[in-house]
């Protein structure tokens, strides 16, 4: 079921949407909090998003999320960040663990695809307190 499950993000495309920066950031924002504290983890948000709309597709972004984040809780000890950013007209979300164990599987591979799709990336990079991920999404010019 998962390699046919990623067969069908391989082909999904977005469907970009002018949507609100804020209410989206909320949403996700209270998603992770319950995903945290379900896990005995404390969810730390740092929003530095400056401007209220852009077209991007709401399922992937709120998909990529939630799987971040549920990595991040299953090898977080005890902290996990969540971060908002306007980068190159489009949306950098980054999620943070601390102390993590060695470990990135299938979905991961999917949010990559996800945001390759919507014509952004994919980053991950050891920090010397854990790990960062970080989820771009560009917006298509106006």
């Amino acid at each position: 079921s998962s390699m046919s499950n990623i067969r069908r993000m391989e082909d999904t495309q977005p469907e970009y949407k002018l949507i609100g920066l804020q209410p989206l950031v909320s949403s996700l924002y209270d998603s992770a909090k319950i995903i945290c504290t379900k896990n005995g983890k404390e969810l730390i948000l740092q929003n530095d998003i400056s401007v209220l709309q852009l077209s991007l597709d709401s399922a992937f972004i709120s998909q990529v999320c939630n799987n971040l984040i549920s990595n991040a809780v299953r090898y977080a000890r005890t902290l996990v960040t969540i971060s908002f950013t306007l980068h190159d007209n489009g949306l950098l979300l980054s999620v943070s663990e601390s102390n993590h164990s060695e470990h990135f599987g299938l979905g991961l591979y999917i949010c990559k695809l996800l945001c390759e799709h919507h014509n952004g990336y994919l980053k991950i990079e050891n920090t010397a307190t854990g790990a960062n991920v970080s989820a771009y999404f560009k917006s298509p010019a106006l």
